[in-house]
């Protein structure tokens, strides 16, 4: 992982980038991500490659195959992507936890009301019960009546 932290951060010192419109120019961004990946398909395959976790370059990026004794392998893509540079990571995983969190929120607002809707559903239940006993007693009075 150390070649592929040097790499990035030689990023940082490279002139050839050009942009237009927030943009940089295809044929960089092409071999900016043709040298990531293949970058990325060698660590990753130093760091976690073996019998059961297969690593290898492939056309859309870097693929990952795991083999599971039940369904056979298991295939993962890590496809690089490369966005606007007027995009701010920082801010766009800010944001996608904001929305896991607003999610997670929902889910339980969700498990709140259901679980609500069961304890109402139990009390009606019980209400039925205790007027159906009631009505059994006062008919039984009736008949001794």
């Amino acid at each position: 992982m150390e070649r592929l932290k040097n790499y990035l951060i030689s990023l940082a010192d490279r002139q050839d980038i050009k942009t237009t419109n927030s943009k940089i120019e295809q044929r960089t961004r092409n071999t900016i991500r043709n040298e990531f990946t293949n970058l990325l398909a060698e660590c990753l395959n130093d760091l976690v490659g073996s019998e059961i976790i297969q690593v290898a370059r492939t056309k859309d990026g870097v693929g990952i195959a795991v083999d599971n004794e039940k369904v056979g392998f298991i295939p993962i893509v890590l496809k690089p992507i490369f966005k606007d540079t007027a995009e701010d990571i920082l801010e766009l995983a800010e944001e996608y936890q904001e929305q896991l969190k607003a999610k997670a929120e929902k889910a339980e607002q969700q498990a709140k009301a259901k679980a609500d809707k069961i304890k109402r559903q139990k009390e009606i239940a019980e209400q039925k019960r205790k007027l159906k006993e009631l009505q059994e007693s006062v008919a039984e009075m009736d008949d001794l009546n």
